[in-house]
């Protein structure tokens, strides 16, 4: 790599940096941000930190909780992590440049950075982003097995693995997608080899990363193989259930090392697979007992009910029950990365392009057809469409001719629209129900609301806050260190005598202002976007082709996300809250 290379990758990786970081606490947190953030809190206080399936896999509260015993607790730090993620993502691609080459590692790099999905939830507290980071580690690490053979890449996909699996669920989705993809790239390459047999496919360096991914997910299903089973909350989980659990998986466990060390003895690799073991069950046992402080519960919801609670909430349909949900969260976002993906199919024959092809199809089809589609993982998809259209890029802006002229006129388009949706979602869109990329985030006064609080609370030191439980999240998160009852709030008589501020229902106003409250801000505290303005329907595709009014509004829409106000009663409409307050 020459010096310009490299200052230019410095440059690159900086602003990414500076984009992730630059005003990353200023806007309020959400209302699955604040619960992340708050049981992290509670884990670096001392607090007894248990797995609950529902909020996902254990390593961001620990990463975050231990993060919050270092520097002060802020909405920054709780962030600061992810913003380092997104980061790392954008860096990775320093790691593909022997197969992107250096314009197209260099390319990829910039969508990744500048990707509105990629951006802004580096920019939030979830664990997607560090699934990102994750998958490129892995896929690194079988493209570079590939070539090499070297056992340490082995290991190293085997890390990426289970830092995934202590992470989020959607880890089976990738380990589907990896485990499937480097069993069938194996079969390709094998058939190219001249002196091809099928002992020399079964040890084919892919075939042994499928076999890996395979085995260590396995004792995964013990949530599967058990009728029945409640997973969230932990409470919930019975002792028989755990016993359940425990044995089975176990068993499960068992039964993937020996089969493992006997294949992997055949492959000549047999302390590799050893090594395997020890780091990715080593991350799972850890983090999901919580340091091995409750081993049956951590081990009855981490192993069991990370697959066992999420495979039984894909007939909930949470989020939106549209199938073509991301096709038109790519078309409004970042069509510039389906042009991508459509010119790159002409490169299918070549490696790695038909790979990151695999990723990036398999992972639209899965996607879409599960049961969860949240805008937070579109990001899955876009990751792989980044790189396959970094690579394409340079390619086409060398060209000369009218043709290619006006794709690279298109493309720039396309890009433009890129960066200016992610400048959007970053700054002023960043809070509110106009962009359809988030989903239940906190109004733009909440914060204001939480200081005026505060300072009623400096004025009054004996008095305390009472909050309907309606209104809980983000609250508990800025009130973690406020006295606050959080109570049902039905009639001004349910209020404590201790409370002098109150969150309450709009509609309760007249009642407790006859009572001697005063109203002091209506805000609202959760929004949701209007998912219905980007659905694939019949109504409206025949609008969008006949009806001049509708193409002057979602011409406004897609450049501007510009839409009427909320209508009384229409849904999902926002959770109004009303602060109230009094003098004891």
């Amino acid at each position: 790599m020459t010096s310009k290379e490299k200052k230019g990758w410095a440059l690159l990786i900086g602003i990414s940096l500076i984009a992730r970081l630059a005003g990353l606490g200023t806007r309020a947190m959400s209302h699955d941000e604040s619960l992340h953030a708050l049981y992290s809190f509670y884990w670096s206080q001392g607090l007894n930190y248990q797995h609950d399936p529902m909020m996902h896999g254990p390593l961001l509260f620990h990463l975050n909780g231990l993060l919050f015993m270092l520097f002060p607790v802020t909405d920054f730090t709780a962030r600061l992590l992810p913003a380092l993620m997104g980061t790392g993502c954008v860096a990775m691609m320093l790691a593909y440049r022997r197969w992107l080459g250096h314009w197209g590692a260099f390319c990829a790099a910039v969508l990744i950075s500048i990707d509105p999905g990629h951006l802004f939830y580096s920019r939030y507290i979830r664990n997607d982003i560090y699934i990102s980071l994750f998958t490129l580690v892995m896929v690194w690490a079988v493209f570079r097995f590939r070539e090499t053979k070297r056992t340490s890449y082995l290991l190293w996909l085997c890390t990426g693995l289970g830092l995934s699996f202590a992470c989020k669920e959607v880890c089976f989705i990738h380990g589907v997608m990896l485990g499937a993809g480097c069993g069938l790239f194996s079969i390709v390459d094998t058939f190219h080899d001249p002196q091809r047999s099928f002992s020399s496919w079964l040890r084919h360096p892919l075939m042994q990363c499928a076999v890996a991914i395979f085995l260590l997910a396995l004792p995964f299903i013990t949530g599967l193989l058990i009728q029945g089973g409640t997973w969230s909350p932990p409470s919930a989980i019975s002792v028989e259930l755990q016993r359940k659990s425990f044995r089975i998986g176990i068993n499960l466990i068992a039964i993937t090392l020996v089969l493992g060390a006997t294949y992997f003895m055949w492959c000549k690799a047999w302390g590799a697979w050893i090594l395997s073991m020890v780091i990715f069950w080593g991350i799972q046992l850890t983090l999901y007992t919580t340091f091995f402080t409750q081993f049956r519960t951590g081990f009855a919801s981490g192993i069991a009910g990370s697959l066992g609670y999420w495979w039984a909430q894909h007939d909930v349909q949470r989020g939106s029950s549209d199938p073509a949900f991301y096709l038109t969260l790519l078309l409004l976002y970042s069509p510039v990365l389906l042009i991508g993906l459509g010119i790159s199919v002409k490169r299918i024959k070549e490696f790695p392009v038909a790979f990151l092809l695999f990723w990036a199809v398999l992972h639209l089809a899965i996607y879409s057809w599960a049961g969860e589609r949240m805008p937070w993982l579109l990001i899955h998809i876009t990751l792989p469409l980044c790189i396959i259209t970094g690579i394409i890029l340079p390619e086409i802006f060398s060209k000369a001719g009218w043709k290619p002229r006006l794709v690279q006129g298109i493309l720039a388009i396309g890009l433009l629209q890129l960066t200016m949706n992610s400048l959007r979602l970053a700054g002023p869109h960043a809070e509110g129900p106009w962009e359809p990329l988030v989903y239940a985030h906190s109004g733009k006064d909440v914060k204001m609301t939480m200081r005026m609080v505060q300072h009623h609370l400096n004025q009054n030191p004996l008095a305390r806050i009472q909050v309907d439980p309606a209104y809980s999240w983000p609250t508990a998160w800025y009130f973690r260190e406020t006295p606050t009852g959080y109570e049902s709030i039905t009639t001004p008589d349910s209020v404590s005598t201790d409370s002098t501020a109150i969150f309450v229902s709009p509609g309760k106003r007249e009642e407790f202002q006859a009572a001697g409250w005063t109203s002091r801000v209506e805000i609202d505290l959760t929004t949701w976007p209007r998912q219905r303005y980007h659905r694939f329907t019949r109504k409206n595709l025949t609008n969008l082709f006949t009806n001049p009014t509708i193409q002057k509004k979602l011409l406004r829409y897609y450049l501007t996300r510009d839409q009427p106000q909320w209508r009384e009663g229409e849904y999902p409409g926002p959770n109004r809250l009303l602060l109230m307050t009094r003098e004891l």
